[in-house]
């Protein structure tokens, strides 16, 4: 069931945004909200929240879908699409990982790149960060930027 406030986000915030960057359960519930088709690729996926919000870029990320690449996609409205993958890697040390990631893409877009560059930026950071991990305590361990 569609809450109000899911619908408010989709509809009124996201397209003001500059980029959006869901997961793929998180675009794949966008795109029941918008009321498109089902997709299964993230690449279709991207695309078509990008063309219906006609606002944002749309950054797919497919960290979720637990195959051997860590691949990402980024769609425009104006049909422009880029794909940003790396090697899986295997580790429990990821938690905290698609905050991470927004949050170092806005710091590289704030310091002037263009989207595509601050995303790829953004990712191999990431991806260190995530290969350099270490456990504390139970769980998913933490990313570590400090090497």
């Amino acid at each position: 069931m569609l809450s109000e406030a899911e619908a408010t986000l989709v509809k009124d915030l996201l397209p003001a945004a500059r980029l959006i960057t869901p997961n793929f359960p998180e675009a794949q519930k966008i795109a029941e909200i918008l009321e498109l088709p089902v997709y299964m690729d993230l690449d279709e996926l991207a695309q078509a929240i990008a063309c219906r919000l006609n606002g944002p870029a749309v950054l797919v990320k497919g960290g979720h879908l637990g195959e051997k690449q860590a691949t990402d996609y980024l769609a425009t409205p104006s049909g422009e699409q880029q794909v940003y993958s790396v090697p899986r890697i295997d580790t429990n040390n990821t938690h905290g990982t698609g905050c991470a990631y927004s949050a170092l893409i806005a710091g590289f877009l704030a310091r002037g790149l263009q989207i595509s560059e601050a995303v790829q930026t953004a990712k191999t950071k990431l991806t260190s960060a995530i290969k350099n991990g270490y456990n504390v305590g139970g769980g998913a361990g933490t990313l570590n930027f400090m090497q």
